[in-house]
């Protein structure tokens, strides 16, 4: 499980924010372990 950055700490509210930059590195993260754990590379 990959969890992304909100802003000021908020998560499951309607003032939830998430910048991109954020997604993109939860997202790579994500892939990047997927990738490792696929290639044996962990």
């Amino acid at each position: 499980m990959v969890f992304a950055v909100s802003e000021d700490g908020k998560s499951h509210t309607e003032d939830e924010f998430t910048s991109w930059d954020d997604c993109y590195s939860a997202a790579n993260t994500l892939a990047s372990a997927a990738l490792a754990l696929a290639t044996d590379d962990a």
